[in-house]
């Protein structure tokens, strides 16, 4: 009896680590949006793309957090803003390695590091920045560019 409990204790220790760092994927493919149940390495590799869930006020949004692509995937940005679950919403990355964002409530966005572990928000049609292929293949009526 004595072992079975041992062995329950750690059975319920290791579902404790999965859930608080995360036991979703990483998918090798930068070119996949990520998802909650999926992360998303750069095409670099050196990072990865996690969405975050939450509710604000009773509504579901979710948010992107930028880790490094490590064991244990330190997080080296969290992004201030969150976007309504209820609308159609991609996170991907492109080429450069820069995070873009498409909301069908909110718009197109994307995100470049300035500096180490800091980065900026850009408005895709202020900019005119090519858009990646998967947001132009999901969404081409949104994005011309």
């Amino acid at each position: 009896m004595r072992k079975q409990q041992k062995i329950t204790s750690l059975l319920l220790l290791f579902a404790v680590i999965l859930l608080l760092t995360g036991c979703g994927s990483v998918a090798k493919d930068s070119k996949l949006p990520a998802t909650t149940s999926r992360s998303v390495a750069s095409p670099n590799g050196k990072y990865v793309l996690k969405v975050i869930n939450e509710k604000i006020q009773g509504i579901s949004r979710s948010k992107f957090a930028v880790a490094r692509n490590s064991g244990n995937s330190p997080v080296i940005y969290t992004c201030p803003d969150s976007f309504r679950t209820d609308d159609t919403l991609y996170f991907v990355w492109d080429n450069n390695d820069r995070v873009w964002v498409y909301s069908d409530d909110a718009g197109t966005f994307y995100w470049t590091m300035t500096k180490e572990d800091l980065w900026e928000r850009h408005d895709y049609f202020a900019s005119k920045e090519p858009a990646p292929d998967f947001l132009k293949k999901a969404k081409p009526a949104n994005h011309p560019y």
